[in-house]
């Protein structure tokens, strides 16, 4: 992401260190729709300003979900369903290419033709894919690229991410999974964010019997 390639393996295996951990559940009430909200404000305030106010409180919601599993550590419930792997990249590219194209930056793709089920948490592993995406949008450089790859075996499915940003030194590649350590930004698209996307990305892959590896070279990507 900060440096490319990364690579994700998500496992169609239960991971056995989640196990017997299922029976503690943290939960927290930040689901209040975006419907509420608009009827609240629509009549006291001028129309343009609603989607400003949605657009806040949606970002808000995004941040105090990402705290609730950051808090739970590895004590998250997995919520499993039956999804092929080729619908959570295509589901994670669809939300970040409009921020791709603002920096005119080309998002290539090459899935697998045969499907690859998996019974994983969809939302989290969307979420993971989508933290590494942007990322690799994210601090690359303006005209840069972003591949995108996937490969895979009948029980696990393989996400490689390369990007042509700026690199990172090897010696700071570990810290980049640790929670709130921010790059230096002087050279991103784009502030938003707490310093915790690729913390829960790794975690969620782990969570699901996977591994998430990073390799980066400075000037290089």
């Amino acid at each position: 992401a900060t440096g490319g390639p990364i690579s994700a393996r998500f496992s169609a295996r239960r991971n056995p260190a989640a196990q017997g951990r299922e029976g503690r559940l943290y939960v927290a009430d930040v689901s209040f729709s975006r419907v509420h909200v608009w009827k609240n404000v629509q009549d006291a305030i001028d129309g343009k300003w609603v989607d400003v106010l949605i657009g806040a409180y949606e970002r808000l919601h995004r941040v105090l979900r990402q705290l609730i599993d950051l808090m739970c550590g590895y004590q998250i419930v997995l919520q499993r369903q039956s999804v092929r792997a080729q619908e959570l990249v295509r589901q994670a590219m669809t939300s970040l290419m409009p921020k791709a194209t603002m920096h005119s930056i080309t998002v290539s793709c090459k899935l697998l033709e045969s499907p690859m089920p998996l019974e994983i948490d969809r939302a989290r592993c969307v979420a993971a894919l989508s933290y590494l995406i942007d990322n690799a949008i994210k601090f690359n450089r303006d005209h840069g690229r972003v591949e995108i790859e996937m490969t895979g075996t009948p029980e696990t499915v393989q996400v490689r991410i390369q990007d042509t940003g700026l690199g990172i030194p090897s010696d700071e590649l570990e810290k980049i999974f640790a929670p709130f350590y921010q790059v230096d930004r002087t050279f991103t698209h784009g502030s938003e964010g707490v310093g915790i996307g690729l913390t829960l990305a790794k975690r969620y892959v782990e969570l699901h019997g996977g591994s998430l590896q990073l390799s980066s070279e400075v000037g290089v990507g």
